[in-house]
């Protein structure tokens, strides 16, 4: 998986859109995001759950300060 974030992250910073070969692709639409994970997790996949299967909404509604 580094390797695979090596070249998302330096496509993004040459082209300004994050590839990595063999990878899926940075989703296009709201709501879906590009989960990376090692392979013995599942591999990158793309999810539309990532937000509520990490609880996510816990800072959404805080307040600042």
């Amino acid at each position: 998986m580094p390797r695979q974030m090596v070249q998302y992250w330096g496509s993004f910073v040459r082209d300004g859109v994050p590839r990595a070969a063999g990878q899926p692709a940075m989703p296009g639409r709201p709501g879906l995001v590009l989960s990376l994970k090692t392979a013995s997790r599942g591999g990158n996949t793309l999810s539309a759950t990532v937000g509520r299967d990490h609880q996510c909404d816990l800072w959404d509604g805080g307040a600042a300060g």
